[in-house]
C-alpha cells in the first residue's frame, strides 16, 4: 500500500517530506519505473545511492545529491546476473577489462568457472589479474572438476589413484575456503569425459560440507541427454548439493521436442526434495563454429600445425592469415582422395585425448547458419547431405571446397518451441554463455553480445513467452538466491546498487549468426557498486567490479 501510495504521488508531481529531505545522496534516479526482481509488479519511485548502496526508494524530488538524473519512466532493475559466463579469459586483455559486451547487455555480475573449466591455480591467476587491473563487472568462481583432473592426472584416461583424488578433494577444500561457489563440471570434454559418476560425487561431497553448490555441463547431451541431466541430479543429491544443470537444452535432432520430458525429470527429483535449477541461453542454437572448425587435423599433417597456430592467436589478423593458410591447404588435401580419407579418419575417429565435435555431438546436431547457398540456411547438414545422396562428411568436404570459409554452422540445433517451454519454468534463469575474443573476425555466437537485451525485446516485447517481471526475476532475483547473495539481485534499501536501467519499447539484440559482434541497444545506464558503468548508452570506462565470494556458507562438520 505504501509503494502504491507513494508512487500516485509521484506521478502527481507531489513530494512527501518524509522521503525527501535529512539527506544527501551520491546519485538520485528520479521518476524510475521499478521492476524489482522480485517479479512483482512494475512501481514509479525515485531511487537514492549513498556509499554505493541503494539508500532510499521513494519520493526524492528536491533532496540534495552530487549526481542527479531524471529517468523519465523508464525501467529500473537490479543489474543483469549471468549464470553461465566465458568471457573471463577474455578480460584478462587490459583493452578489454571493462566487459563491454556484456555491461552493454545490463550484466553486472558473471559467474567464471563453468563447464568444469578451472583449477585453483587458474582461479589465483585470474583472480590476480582482475584484482591488479580491474574489472568492469563482479564475479564468482567455481572450481572445476576439469581444471582439478587435469591439474593431477594430466589427460589419463582411467581412475584416480587413492592418492590423487585426495589431492583433487584438497583442491576443492581450498577453493570452497577461498569463497568458491561449489563444483562445476564439463562431462562432455576432456578429461573431464574420463572421470565416472562415482569421482564426481566424492569432489562434490567436499563442497557439499559448506552448503556449496553443482552445476553441470552434461555428460552426452545430444546422444543420451535425459541420462545425462539425471546423472547430474544423481551425482548433487549423493554429494549433499543443490544441483544446477547448465545451459539446459533439447539439443540435436534426436532430442527435438523433449523439453517437456527435461521439465519432467527435474521436477520428479524436486519433489524427492532435490533443489535444482537450471539456466539456459535464449536461442535456438548452441556454439556456433565455422565449417572448417569441426574437421580434426590427422597426426603430423600441415594441417594440425595450422590448427594449432589458430589456438594460440591473439588478433584479427593472425586469425586472418591461420584462416587462408587453412583454406589453402585444404582445398588442395580435400581434393585428393587419401588425404580426404585421412581427415575423415580423424574427425570421426580421433585418437584418445584428442577431442572431436562429430564424436561430442554427431553430424545430427549441426544446423548450417550461414552459406553462400541461401536455401541452406536454416537446415540440418544431415537433411541436405541426404538429399544430395553424400556421407555428411562429404558434403562437409565438398561444401568448403565450394565455398571456402564462408560456411557457419551451430555444434548444436535447438527448436524454438523447446527453448521457450524450459524458459516459462519457475526453476529456469537466463544466461549467456557467452565469451569475448577480444578481436572482431565475424566468428562466435550472438549470444556474446544478444542475450539479455533478446530476452527483453524478442521473449518479452515481442513474443510474450514470458512477462516483464518474469523475464527480470530470471536475471536478478532468482540467481542471486541460488547464489545466496543475500544483498544483490533486488533493487531494495540497503542492497548494493548494481542497477540497469533499459528503455522496454527498444531494448533489442542486434548481433546475428552472420554478424555476432553488432552491441545490443536499449540498455542506457549500468551501475556496479553504485558506479557507472554504461552512461547514456556509452561505457565510461570504469571498472567498479568486485570479487563475491561464497563467503557467508560455513563448513559442517
Amino acid at each position: 500500500m505504501l509503494r502504491s501510495a507513494v508512487s500516485a504521488l509521484i506521478l502527481a508531481g507531489i513530494s512527501l517530506p518524509g522521503f525527501v529531505f535529512g539527506d544527501d545522496y551520491d546519485l538520485l534516479l528520479l521518476n524510475a519505473r521499478i521492476v524489482d526482481g522480485s517479479g512483482d509488479a512494475p512501481y514509479m519511485a525515485d531511487v537514492g545511492i549513498r556509499d554505493s548502496h541503494i539508500a532510499t526508494i521513494g519520493g526524492l524530488t528536491g533532496a540534495d545529491a552530487d549526481e542527479t538524473v531524471d529517468l523519465g519512466g523508464l525501467v529500473l532493475a537490479p543489474g543483469f546476473i549471468d549464470m553461465h559466463n566465458h568471457a573471463d579469459r577474455g578480460l584478462t586483455d587490459p583493452a578489454l577489462k571493462t566487459n563491454r559486451g556484456f555491461v552493454t547487455q545490463g550484466v553486472t555480475t558473471t559467474i567464471f568457472g563453468v563447464d568444469g573449466a578451472y583449477s585453483l591455480d587458474d582461479i589465483h591467476e585470474l583472480r590476480a589479474v582482475f584484482d591488479s587491473q580491474g574489472i568492469g563487472t563482479n564475479h564468482m568462481f567455481y572450481v572445476g572438476h576439469n581444471g582439478v583432473r587435469l591439474a593431477v592426472m594430466g589427460m589419463d584416461k582411467r581412475a584416480p589413484t587413492g592418492d590423487e583424488l585426495t589431492a583433487m578433494k584438497s583442491m576443492v577444500e581450498t577453493a570452497m575456503d577461498e569463497g568458491a561457489i561449489g563444483l562445476s563440471s564439463g562431462l562432455m570434454y576432456l578429461p573431464g569425459n574420463f572421470g565416472k559418476t562415482d569421482e564426481l560425487i566424492a569432489l562434490g561431497r567436499v563442497a557439499g560440507r559448506y552448503g556449496g553448490l553443482y552445476d553441470s555441463h552434461v555428460r552426452d547431451p545430444a546422444h543420451n541427454l535425459l541420462e545425462s541431466i539425471n546423472e547430474c541430479l544423481t551425482i548433487a543429491w549423493h554429494s549433499g548439493l543443490s544441483a544446477h544443470p547448465g545451459h539446459i537444452k533439447a539439443v540435436g535432432a534426436k532430442n527435438f521436442g523433449t523439453s517437456q520430458e527435461i521439465i519432467s525429470l527435474i521436477e520428479g527429483w524436486q519433489a524427492r526434495g532435490l533443489g535444482v535449477t537450471a539456466d539456459l541461453y535464449p536461442y535456438d542454437g548452441a556454439a556456433t563454429a565455422k565449417l572448417v572448425e569441426i574437421l580434426v587435423p590427422p597426426k603430423g599433417s600441415p594441417l594440425e600445425e595450422i590448427y594449432g597456430r589458430f589456438m594460440e592467436a591473439k588478433s584479427s589478423e593472425e586469425v586472418a592469415a591461420v584462416v587462408e593458410d587453412a583454406l589453402a591447404y585444404l582445398q588442395q588435401a580435400l581434393q585428393d582422395p587419401e588425404t580426404r580419407e585421412s581427415i575423415r579418419q580423424a574427425t570421426e575417429n580421433p585418437p584418445d585425448g584428442v577431442f572431436s565435435w562429430v564424436i561430442a555431438v554427431g553430424y545430427s546436431s549441426y544446423r548450417i547458419v550461414v552459406s553462400d547457398t541461401p536455401e541452406y540456411e536454416g537446415r540440418m547438414l544431415t537433411d541436405i547431405a541426404s538429399e544430395r545422396e553424400q556421407s555428411p562428411f562429404d558434403f562437409i568436404a565438398d561444401l568448403i571446397l565450394t565455398e571456402g570459409l564462408r560456411p557457419k554452422i551451430t555444434l548444436g540445433a535447438i527448436q524454438e518451441p523447446d527453448v521457450q517451454a524450459l524458459m516459462k519454468q519457475p526453476w529456469a534463469m537466463v544466461s549467456s554463455d557467452g565469451a569475448i575474443t577480444g578481436f572482431e573476425n565475424g566468428g562466435g555466437h550472438p549470444r556474446h553480445r544478444g542475450s539479455f537485451p533478446r530476452l527483453m525485446g524478442r521473449y518479452v516485447r515481442e513474443w510474450g513467452v514470458v512477462t516483464l517481471e518474469e523475464a527480470v526475476y530470471k536475471v536478478t532475483s532468482l540467481p542471486a538466491s541460488y547464489l545466496q547473495l543475500r544483498d544483490r539481485g533486488l533493487v531494495r534499501e540497503g542492497y548494493w546498487a548494481d542497477l540497469v536501467v533499459f528503455d522496454p519499447d527498444r531494448i533489442i539484440d542486434r548481433s546475428t549468426w552472420e554478424t555476432p559482434d553488432q552491441f545490443s541497444e536499449g540498455v542506457v545506464h549500468v551501475l556496479v557498486n553504485g558506479e557507472f558503468a554504461l552512461k547514456d548508452e556509452a561505457m565510461t570506462g570504469e571498472t567498479h567490479g568486485r570479487y563475491l565470494p561464497f563467503r557467508e556458507r560455513r563448513q559442517t562438520p
